[in-house]
């Protein structure tokens, strides 16, 4: 038997060596197909972000020319741009309006209040300066209209406009008063359509330099004017353009810019702003400029995943993703990302589960080798140690029925204490033959050869013939305590006597003394019989094995074959029903036993 658990171990040492090699090569196996699906991850991933910054860029560059374009004109469309230096915007401008109007050099009325002074035709200059003289160009050009000669009005007007050619003044009164005097005209004559285009939106050209429209001039000096005369001067000059159908669109976008988008103060790298809205970048030329560009990002990854389509890096089932709220906006999408680690790990799973699998069947087998080693070790001990109570508890009474017979046979009848010799070898014959019933009755059973013939059996009249045996058997006195026995019960009437039997004569055999016996019968449905005594109670490292067949307690208490509880649990068994300690300990033992009530029972119940 050495041999064969040396054998064993080896083996399952050799097999438990393979096995774990496998593991290494399965999860080897795993590790590689995940590798390679994170490395085209991280290609496809770096193609799509390079190529989305690339276009975003390209998108900035273009805005970059319009932003510039938006800085030398005040009118040039600023929808979707933002410029920044140092923190102020420059566009959409950063206007503060001062509380009022700032004066011009010399003073007297600026803004709204110059141009209402200047709309009365009876105001006359009195000033020697270039703003006096503004002021007696401004009364010829009256004058000359009030006289309806057109050679005049052409000479005064364009008098009044060289000369705001040569001089400029402040915008706090070049604009009003060029303003009053345009509205005036117009009010008064027959104004030329190109020349009120031309004074507030196209502006003129001349040989010392040029002047702004008015629409332009108004929006580039915006922050000398104070909020209402800013709005004053802007509501009188929309109107006029409208009058005269000068374009006034822009002009009037211009008045009211969308807010800058909240770009982080100072940005060293492009980013994405306001959900992904916007795309702002330093300027690498210009320190502390940074410019940003209103973007479609939506139609910049449907581009740039139709892009990698056609060049064969995306797959029909794969797409991009856009998120500005991700460290990397752009990422590809594909059911490749979970389904290949997925199927990798049921793979690895799958292989595993075989290795666990060959090497719990592995320790199986020498658990099975070492078990039928063990059994077969246990059967000597068992089949050595029945023989020898058997051997014993056959040898005690045969030697007593020799002794005693030999002693009847000298006929000594005058010795008293042969008088009860009779019934002393009628006990012990009766013993020896109740310890033979059990062999067979054991043997029959775990052969399968007795079968339980089951019909209604009252438990009163099985429990009395037991107790009138029992009596017989023992010189002791045992206190019977029944209760409950009306009961009926569906058993062999022979297997259902046999088992109550054994109970109680165990119970009688392993107590010294008086003994009280209780056997009661209970339950509404299945018979409980409970069979209690009062003896020293079964040790403790004895209860998890007292229905085990050969077993006998420790040497000091055991006594009989060891087959009398075993013999009971398959009794049990047969019939359906069960067995089992109830209680144990220094004041006495309880078995209970359960078996199905008689049919006629049932249906009354």
């Amino acid at each position: 038997m050495s041999r064969r658990i040396a054998a064993a171990l080896v083996l399952l040492a050799a097999v438990g060596w393979g096995l774990w090699t496998l593991h290494g090569v399965f999860a080897e196996e795993r590790r590689a197909a995940n590798a390679a699906v994170d490395a085209r991850r991280r290609v496809l991933d770096r193609h799509a972000a390079d190529g989305f910054e690339r276009r975003l860029a390209r998108r900035l560059a273009q805005a970059r020319i319009r932003i510039e374009a938006a800085l030398r004109d005040p009118l040039a469309p600023m929808d979707g741009l933002h410029a920044r230096q140092n923190g102020r915007s420059l566009v959409p401008p950063a206007v503060r309006h001062p509380p009022r109007t700032r004066p011009a050099p010399g003073g007297g009325p600026v803004g709204l209040a110059l141009l209402e002074r200047l709309s009365d035709p009876a105001q006359r200059p009195t000033a020697a300066d270039p703003w006096g003289a503004r002021l007696r160009l401004r009364a010829t050009l009256i004058d000359a209209v009030a006289t309806g000669e057109a050679p005049a009005i052409e000479t005064a007007m364009r008098a009044f406009l060289g000369h705001r050619l040569r001089y400029v003044l402040a915008p706090s009164r070049e604009i009003p008063s060029t303003l009053a005097v345009i509205r005036w005209f117009a009010d008064a004559a027959d104004a030329d359509p190109r020349l009120l285009r031309a004074v507030l939106h196209d502006g003129f050209d001349g040989p010392d330099g040029g002047v702004e429209g008015l629409q332009r001039a108004l929006l580039r000096h915006r922050g000398v004017f104070s909020k209402a005369d800013f709005v004053g001067l802007a509501e009188a000059i929309r109107a006029l353009s409208a009058r005269g159908e000068v374009p006034r669109d822009a002009f009037v976008r211009a008045l009211d810019p969308a807010p800058p988008p909240p770009i982080p103060p100072d940005p060293v790298a492009p980013t994405l702003v306001a959900d992904g809205a916007w795309y702002a970048a330093p300027d690498p030329e210009r320190p502390g400029r940074v410019d940003a560009t209103r973007i479609d990002a939506e139609a910049e990854r449907a581009a740039l995943e139709d892009e990698m389509r056609r060049g064969a890096l995306l797959e029909a089932d794969e797409a991009l993703l856009f998120d500005p709220r991700a460290p990397v906006p752009i990422a590809v999408a594909s059911p490749d990302w979970i389904e290949r680690p997925a199927r990798a790990r049921a793979t690895w799973r799958l292989k595993v589960g075989l290795l666990w699998s060959c090497a719990l069947l592995a320790v199986a087998v020498v658990a099975l080798v070492l078990l039928d080693v063990r059994r077969r070790r246990r059967f000597v001990e068992l089949k050595n140690d029945f023989i020898a109570a058997v051997s014993h508890e056959l040898r005690t009474p045969l030697a007593a029925i020799r002794l005693m017979a030999e002693t009847l046979e000298r006929r000594l009848v005058d010795v008293p204490r042969a008088r009860d010799y009779p019934a002393r070898i009628v006990r012990e014959v009766d013993g020896l033959g109740f310890l033979v019933e059990n062999l067979l009755s054991f043997n029959r059973i775990d052969k399968g050869r007795w079968v339980a013939r089951r019909r209604p059996v009252a438990l009163a009249e099985v429990v009395h013939r037991i107790r009138d045996g029992v009596e017989a058997a023992f010189e002791r006195p045992i206190t019977w305590e029944l209760a409950g026995l009306d009961r009926r019960v569906q058993a062999d009437p022979a297997l259902l006597e046999l088992m109550l039997a054994n109970l109680v004569r165990n119970a009688v055999q392993h107590s010294t003394g008086a003994l009280r016996l209780a056997i009661t019968a209970a339950g509404g449905g299945p018979v409980t019989l409970r069979i209690a005594d009062d003896g020293p109670g079964i040790p403790e490292e004895a209860r998890r094995h007292v229905f085990e067949a050969f077993y006998r307690g420790p040497a000091r208490t055991s006594r009989g074959s060891g087959l009398g509880l075993a013999l009971c649990r398959r009794i049990a068994r047969l019939h359906g029903g069960r067995i089992a300690l109830a209680a144990t300990g220094p004041e006495g033992t309880t078995f209970e036993v359960e078996l199905p009530a008689a049919d006629d029972e049932r249906s009354e119940a």
